[in-house]
């Protein structure tokens, strides 16, 4: 299973001004019901009590019901997708918020994407002569049609005409926007209340497709390649029968110390006699949020980086599996490494080559 994601154009059967007031009412709606969602599973939740020894299963209600009911402007199955995808969300956390007190709930923002389903979905050509991707889902109750940009993205572009020539198979796919800093689409123009500086957005479009595994018809593989964090370096590998190598990644622990220092020194700002109002809150609010994009996107570049170069690194020296171990994280604690774990297994599985964590004993902490 991978994930395209592709910049939208235009509207084809309208314009943006009639697609604007669609797309905020959608963004609202999923957010509320994202937030209400995660705050019914937390309330059916046992509180742990010192005589457990095991944490209890997940809750589990049917909350379809309750959601047509008390968010009737949303689509039936953008709804029902939502839940599966903040249950599944609140499932992977709920260890860290109920058992070891670690985190938080999770928590949703404004605008929170819009999901629909690959069964009401379809993906096709413009026309037979002009090959520009276009995209049909269900939005407010309506039909749109999303026209995509992919002409530039060769690795895209191929991708797409396997979806569409049924080489794969749509399982859905959701519609967001971030902000746009280089870009002529600027879609959106949108300003914190109480005036600020004007934000430009950006539409976006995420495909969802199982794709098939190629079929390699290189030499048999034989290698093992393991990766393991550290408390000393970001990362060692290491091939049976071949010496380790290392990858520091200095810069980005510098990066992620330097990022917390400034939010502290912000906070700090804001205590004690220095307690202003929301307008004069409001610069730094807007310069908070442009540091913490700058660092994600940072983050995410790097990511994308070292998994590729991790993958290049098996298949040059014909590996059949990755062993990824993840217990020792000394060197960077806070850093998202189940995103990257997650990167590297799926693409790893893109190209024939297994994945495999070591089986991990998860001690209950008193």
């Amino acid at each position: 299973m991978r994930s395209l994601v592709v910049a939208v154009t235009k509207p084809l059967d309208m314009d943006w001004a009639d697609l604007k007031p669609m797309l905020e009412d959608a963004w609202k709606g999923t957010t509320q019901l994202s937030n209400a969602i995660v705050t019914k599973l937390a309330l059916q939740e046992q509180q742990r009590t010192p005589e457990m020894t095991r944490m209890p299963k997940a809750p589990s209600p049917y909350l379809y019901p309750w959601a047509r009911k008390e968010f009737a402007e949303l689509d039936l199955q953008c709804a029902n997708a939502l839940i599966h995808t903040v249950q599944s969300t609140y499932n992977r956390f709920r260890l860290d918020v109920f058992w070891r007190r670690s985190r938080s709930l999770p928590q949703y923002r404004y605008p929170t994407l819009a999901p629909f389903p690959g069964q009401s979905s379809r993906l096709d050509w413009l026309s037979e002569s002009d090959h520009v991707p276009v995209v049909t889902f269900r939005l407010g109750g309506e039909r749109v049609r999303l026209q995509l940009a992919a002409h530039h993205q060769k690795n895209f572009k191929k991708d797409l005409t396997r979806i569409i020539d049924g080489e794969a198979k749509l399982c859905g796919g959701s519609v967001y926007r971030k902000t746009s800093f280089g870009s002529h689409r600027k879609a959106f123009v949108s300003r914190a209340p109480g005036g600020g500086q004007r934000i430009h957005s950006q539409v976006f479009v995420k495909l969802t497709a199982w794709f098939p595994i190629p079929e390699t018809k290189s030499a048999p593989r034989r290698r093992h390649l393991k990766i393991a964090t550290g408390d000393d370096c970001f990362l060692t590998g290491s091939l049976t029968g071949r010496s380790q190598w290392t990858l520091h990644a200095q810069h980005v622990r510098r990066w992620v110390v330097s990022h917390f220092d400034r939010l502290r020194r912000l906070a700090d700002d804001f205590k004690y006699e220095r307690r202003q109002t929301s307008k004069h809150r409001l610069p730094i609010n807007e310069y908070r949020t442009k540091l913490i994009d700058k660092h994600h996107r940072r983050l995410s570049t790097f990511l994308k980086q070292t998994c590729a170069e991790v993958l290049a690194y098996a298949q040059r020296n014909a590996c059949r599996k990755i062993i990824w171990d993840r217990t020792r994280t000394g060197f960077l604690p806070s850093f998202p490494w189940y995103e990257l774990e997650t990167m590297i297994e799926t693409r790893a599985k893109e190209q024939g080559i297994a994945f495999e964590r070591p089986a991990e004993i998860h001690t209950p902490q008193g």
